[in-house]
């Protein structure tokens, strides 16, 4: 975010559609996912670095989701998509999405 602008300014704490945040240059550590995690929506969050161990602890801690790493926007149909907080609105896309629509039936039959 902007040298100067407080974490509680609507670009760091998000809006209708999430967080809308400026990149940042910080450690991957337990500072910047409480950065990450203070606010009420939890879509998506991106982080760029060349430590993928950093990012696989980042994004452990995050309460977000979808995480991309060193790209950001990617979506697979194959994987869904949903949030966290606020952001819940179920999950999209994938299998799960599909089963929401389905039930479960047990039919037993005598053939015999």
């Amino acid at each position: 975010m902007p040298a100067g602008r407080a974490r509680h300014h609507r670009t760091a704490r998000g809006g209708a559609a999430g967080r809308q945040r400026l990149p940042e240059q910080r450690p991957l550590g337990d500072r910047a996912r409480r950065i990450a995690n203070d606010t009420s929506y939890g879509l998506a969050e991106g982080v760029w670095t060349q430590n993928l161990s950093a990012a696989h602890r980042f994004a452990q801690g995050i309460q977000a989701g979808t995480i991309w790493v060193n790209c950001y926007g990617v979506l697979d149909p194959q994987v869904g998509f949903g949030g966290y907080k606020l952001s819940v609105y179920g999950w999209k896309g994938a299998a799960e999405q599909v089963d929401s629509y389905l039930y479960q039936k047990a039919v037993h039959m005598n053939l015999g």
